[in-house]
C-alpha cells in the first residue's frame, strides 16, 4: 500500500494511497478498536470493506503515533474522535484522506474520464460554462467538479443543488493551481479557496477554512 501523495502543514495532513494489499493485510495495517471490527463485519460489499479498511489504513500511516477513530455525525459527516476534522475520497483503488484542527476540511479525488461530459449539464452552471477552456474541456470539467464536491463535502448537509448553490470563479485550466468556490445555502454562504492539482490521471482537489 504505497503512500503516493503526501501534503503535510500546520493546519492539515493529506494523503493519498494505493491499496494494492489483500484484506487479511489491510486489517493489520488498520489497527482496528473492536467497535471497528465489528463494523467492517457487517458490511457484505468486499469493495466497501476494502475502502473502509484502507482508509483506516492510511489514517494511521498518517498518524501512527496515537489512534484515530473516525466518528459520523447526524448527517452521515465524518470527523475524528479527537475532534479534527476529517474528509475522505475514494477512486479505484486510492483512498485519500485529509484532517485538520480547522472547523472546515474538504477533499474530492476522482479519476479523469471521458464520462463527465455526460454529466456536464448537471454541475456547471451557465456562467461557468462560459469560461470553460475548450482545448482542456475534460481537465477543466473535472476540476469544477472537485471543487463542487469540496464544497458539497464542507456543507455535509446534503439536498445541494450542483448548478443553483455553488459557484466556481474562474481560473486557468492547469494541472495545479487555486480558485475560489462559494457555497450559497439558506443557512450557509462562504467562500473557500480551493487547491486543484492533478496527479498522474487522477484530479485532486481540497480546501479547509475557519
Amino acid at each position: 500500500m504505497p503512500l503516493t501523495y503526501h501534503h503535510k502543514t500546520h493546519q492539515l495532513q493529506l494523503g493519498i494511497w494505493k491499496s494494492s494489499e489483500s484484506m487479511e493485510e489491510l486489517e493489520q495495517l488498520a489497527g482496528l478498536r473492536e467497535s471497528e471490527i465489528r463494523m467492517v463485519q457487517s458490511f457484505k460489499s468486499e469493495l466497501r470493506k476494502k475502502e473502509f479498511l484502507s482508509v483506516r489504513a492510511l489514517l494511521h500511516n498518517l498518524h501512527p503515533t496515537s489512534s484515530l477513530v473516525i466518528q459520523y455525525d447526524e448527517n452521515g459527516k465524518p470527523y475524528l474522535d479527537n475532534m479534527l476534522s476529517l474528509s475522505i475520497s475514494h477512486t479505484q483503488d486510492y483512498v485519500s484522506v485529509l484532517f485538520s484542527p480547522l472547523p472546515y476540511v474538504g477533499l474530492d479525488l476522482e479519476t479523469i474520464r471521458p464520462q463527465i461530459e455526460k454529466i456536464a449539464h448537471k454541475f456547471v452552471n451557465d456562467e461557468e460554462a462560459n469560461y470553460i477552456d475548450e482545448k482542456n474541456r475534460r481537465q477543466h470539467l473535472h476540476i469544477l467538479w472537485g471543487a463542487k464536491e469540496v464544497l458539497y463535502k464542507i456543507y455535509g448537509k446534503g439536498n445541494v443543488d450542483f448548478r443553483g448553490h455553488l459557484y466556481v470563479a474562474p481560473f486557468k485550466c492547469a494541472d495545479k493551481g487555486t480558485t475560489e468556490a462559494t457555497i450559497r445555502m439558506p443557512d450557509f454562504e462562504r467562500t473557500f479557496l480551493i487547491h486543484f492539482e492533478r496527479t498522474e490521471n487522477r484530479m485532486l482537489a481540497y480546501a479547509t477554512g475557519e
